[in-house]
């Protein structure tokens, strides 16, 4: 399996239910129509709360809710690497980065836009 991780941030004056409702609406539906049938599974995982700090199983170990920039982090799975070789094939085609850029314009922070392909290892 090779699973490409997206960390995204909403735009600026955006609520997370605004850019998650866009998301689903909008961007998933992008991805299904233009590069769909090359993931093995698209899962998108919404931050509701992050915790960090100290050590939880510890009284008073300090584990608490902080502060999260991203609000969405999105996986692609693939069978292998040449499948995500072929969705950028795909998305060099001008016309669907256009769409796809134009969509993302509209949610996304794209400057904050972190993406960590891995190597997974069961």
């Amino acid at each position: 399996m090779y699973k490409v991780i997206w960390f995204i941030k909403r735009k600026q004056g955006m609520t997370h239910e605004a850019f998650r409702k866009h998301f689903e609406e909008s961007h998933v539906k992008l991805a299904e129509k233009y590069i769909g049938h090359l993931f093995s599974e698209y899962r998108r995982n919404y931050v509701t709360t992050a915790f960090d700090g100290g050590d939880p199983r510890e009284p008073d170990g300090g584990f608490a809710p902080r502060e999260w920039d991203f609000d969405l982090i999105s996986e692609w799975c693939f069978a292998d690497e040449a499948a995500f070789m072929e969705l950028n094939r795909v998305m060099a085609d001008p016309e669907i980065t256009r769409l796809f850029k134009e969509d993302e314009d509209k949610f996304a922070d794209r400057k904050s836009m972190t993406m960590i392909p891995c190597d997974v290892v069961s």
